[in-house]
């Protein structure tokens, strides 16, 4: 029996997307213990085990840009305007991350009295920069930080535009998107390998995985047609990624990530074996769970000074979702139902809703 392609199961309204966005956040929080306990990467599972090609965090946006990625091509592409595209983007994005913002920021303010690097947070709140300051957590083993999930934001904002670009100008063919695709991807490992980055794009290294996660899930929804959902691909992928995590090094490793790690988020998200189709009936909290995480682990890393990093995790996995349920009720969902009643859902026929992204360094 021939197997289905991905094309029939964007067509399907069951689908596991919101288990996926709730695991990976998990997976931040996980990976960010070891950051907060320990201010390295160096004994992350993940990183150990890859030679440092791939954290469970650096996995974990990886497949939150790839899912936004598939997803948000496909809201636009069966939207009516560009303006409507952006409203329900902005309707999405922006009042859990203000709110969040403004949380964080009053807490620090209070505790520190500090008027001045305030002033200076808030500003690079605004403007979606790093919120780092000397005056955070300067004795935590990841000092200066108020929250280093919420850079990639900016980014994600960023592939928003390239999509309502591509979207207007070249109705997103996939002889275009996959042309993208690939020179984004090799550039990281091209620099890597042969130092020949220009200087103006050194201050995007970070980013540019970023944009080859995304840019993989947007070439994954436009050839849709041609891409079989096939259990031996699936585990084939899922082989080579965990050899070229063992055997590679970090250049050729992060410009084949994209490649193998987007067809395996698509074929989890549309697995039928999986009992998850409903995981999301009570609320995505998986965007208050990005926002709130790493505050709420840097406190506890400043509360109690050389703790494991795991012990981080599981005191933090509790209070972090708590958090997210009340930005979900509190903020996001009626933001979200407000701008539903003037115009459409961004789902179609298929009910795999976008979302925002939830990265993580």
């Amino acid at each position: 029996m021939p197997a289905d392609k991905l094309e029939a199961c964007f067509e399907r309204r069951e689908n596991n997307f919101d288990f996926l966005r709730m695991l990976f956040a998990c997976l931040v929080i996980y990976s960010h213990s070891f950051s907060t306990a320990e201010g390295t990467y160096l004994h992350e599972p993940l990183s150990v085990f890859s030679h440092e090609i791939a954290t469970f965090g650096s996995l974990s946006v990886g497949a939150f840009f790839i899912i936004s990625g598939a997803l948000i091509t496909r809201s636009m592409l069966n939207g009516r305007s560009v303006a409507r595209f952006c409203k329900r983007r902005a309707a999405r994005l922006f009042p859990g991350y203000l709110v969040a913002s403004a949380v964080c920021l009053l807490v620090f303010a209070v505790a520190t009295h500090d008027g001045r690097n305030s002033l200076l947070l808030a500003r690079r709140m605004i403007l979606i920069d790093r919120p780092i300051s000397p005056a955070v957590w300067p004795h935590n083993p990841y000092p200066f930080n108020l929250n280093g999930s919420v850079w990639t934001i900016k980014y994600e904002l960023a592939c928003y535009v390239m999509v309502g670009i591509l979207g207007v100008v070249l109705m997103l063919r996939w002889w275009i998107v996959l042309p993208f695709f690939w020179i984004i991807t090799l550039i990281p490992a091209a620099a890597s390998r042969w130092h020949i980055l220009p200087a103006f794009l050194l201050p995007l290294m970070g980013a540019l995985p970023l944009f080859a996660f995304f840019l993989a899930g947007m070439a994954g929804y436009v050839c849709r047609r041609w891409i079989p959902m096939s259990a031996p691909l699936f585990v084939g992928c899922i082989g080579a990624l965990i050899a070229l995590w063992h055997f590679g090094r970090p250049p050729d490793g992060v410009a084949l990530q994209p490649v193998l790690f987007s067809y395996i988020v698509l074929y989890v998200a549309f697995s039928r074996h999986l009992p998850f189709g409903h995981f999301g009936r009570f609320g995505d909290f998986s965007y208050g769970t990005y926002l709130y995480a790493f505050p709420i682990q840097q406190t506890i890393a400043w509360r109690f000074p050389d703790i494991h990093p795991v012990r981080i995790f599981f005191l933090a996995l509790p209070a972090t979702v708590a958090v997210a349920v009340l930005s979900w009720h509190l903020i996001e969902k009626p933001f979200l139902h407000r701008r539903s009643r003037a115009t459409a859902p961004d789902a179609d026929t298929s009910g795999a809703t976008v979302k925002p992204l939830v990265g993580a360094p």
